[in-house]
């Protein structure tokens, strides 16, 4: 039996600060989410696409793992400049690169379980990285370039977590 609801219902629902719509078998994030929110879990749904956090521009936590996105997020993050943590784990990611340009306060990074073809350009330039503690890289790239990392990767001074 498939679990999940349509998505009107969530209409101005989850008002406050943190919502879970994790394993309700959403093919899209719904309409009319509180601009507000500053943690979303949308984990385990079977969402491709998610355009509608655009207007979450406060969101300091967000979980998409367990989804099927890919194969690159569109500048759906782009728009996301409060994100401290952020989990795409286990989806069908082949491309990240500059995705993660307006995420200027990351410090917890998941994009374990993917298929990336390279993790070059996941990195902006400039201060990015220099809050980045955390980095999940588990089965991330796929192919012959699976034992490569990114020079890039040397910048992040204060990564404790790899």
């Amino acid at each position: 039996m498939k679990r999940g609801m349509s998505n009107a219902s969530f209409d101005h629902v989850g008002e406050g600060s943190a919502m879970s719509l994790a394993q309700c078998g959403l093919a899209d994030l719904p309409a009319g989410l509180d601009p507000m929110l500053t943690a979303l879990d949308a984990s385990g749904n079977v969402l491709t696409s998610c355009q509608a956090l655009a207007p979450l521009t406060h969101l300091v936590r967000l979980d998409l793992s367990d989804n099927q996105l890919g194969p690159g997020l569109g500048g759906a993050l782009a728009s996301l400049p409060s994100l401290t943590a952020l989990s795409l784990e286990r989806n069908r990611l082949a491309q990240l690169a500059g995705e993660l340009q307006g995420c200027q306060g990351l410090v917890r990074l998941n994009v374990g379980r993917n298929r990336l073809r390279s993790l070059e350009g996941l990195f902006p330039e400039g201060e990015w990285g220099g809050k980045l503690q955390e980095l999940r890289l588990c089965h991330a790239v796929s192919g012959s370039r699976r034992r490569e990392l990114p020079l890039e990767l040397w910048t992040l001074t204060r990564l404790t977590l790899l």
